[in-house]
């Protein structure tokens, strides 16, 4: 059975009964799902598929977070995919991302792969459990003893960015995540609307500005790390690229 959850870890509501998913042992079962609601940590609509086999205790869980569209992936999972796999044996994994995957005429896009990955994870996570060990065990054990992460560092302004800069670098951060806010507003052109008009030109030289003074005021020691989020054009993309250097 399938449970598509958006929470906060902490606090749960609701509850609707609906089917099973069979384990590997027995390929008929009965049960139910819960779809439960709550809020999102730190503002993040995270989305988690949930299976549950008829094997008592045995369950596993599957991130299938689509932040900008939450809302959509808990009906590609409970009316598409929910269907085409009650009554199956979780052990065949593969078989089962090609079913999902296969199933519709017009395959991909970031709704299906997130309800898939959901599903994918989930299913691991039971196989983890059976087995008696994690995940990557299964998959040839540990590649790396440990690895470095980045940290965001918000604000609207510069300084204020700076300031957080300096105090994730305190408690150790090595690679830091940074920008600005209203990045790519246009000061003097004006659009057919109220709004701000966005300039992708204009963007890419404020970041720059923004990389220098960062690596001013930050030094050397610190990695720093940019989102272009595709508002780049390629050819500006390269540019943006060489003066980067």
């Amino acid at each position: 059975m399938f449970h598509v959850l958006r929470r906060d870890f902490l606090k749960r509501a609701g509850l609707a009964s609906l089917a099973t998913l069979a384990t590997p042992r027995e390929e008929n079962g009965t049960g139910g799902c819960d779809a439960r609601n709550s809020r999102s940590p730190a503002g993040v609509r995270l989305s988690v598929v949930k299976i549950v086999t008829d094997q008592d205790g045995l369950y596993g869980y599957g991130c299938a977070t689509f932040t900008q569209r939450a809302d959509l992936v808990r009906p590609a999972v409970e009316k598409y995919l929910k269907p085409l796999l009650l009554g199956r044996t979780t052990d065949r994994i593969e078989d089962i991302w090609q079913t999902c995957y296969n199933s519709s005429y017009w395959r991909n896009g970031p709704v299906l792969n997130n309800a898939i990955s959901g599903i994918d994870q989930a299913l691991w996570d039971i196989k983890g459990r059976q087995a008696g060990m994690p995940v990557y065990q299964l998959v040839g054990g540990k590649c790396r003893e440990a690895t470095q992460v980045y940290r965001h560092a918000r604000g609207v302004e510069p300084p204020a960015v700076i300031e957080e800069c300096h105090k994730l670098m305190s408690e150790g951060t090595k690679f830091i995540h940074v920008g600005g806010g209203g990045q790519g507003q246009h000061p003097n052109q004006k659009g057919l609307h109220e709004g701000p008009v966005f300039d992708p030109e204009v963007q890419m030289h404020e970041t720059l500005k923004l990389f220098a003074l960062f690596r001013k005021e930050l030094g050397s020691e610190v990695g720093l790390g940019y989102d272009v989020h595709e508002r780049f054009p390629v050819v500006l993309a390269v540019q943006f690229c060489k003066e980067a250097e």
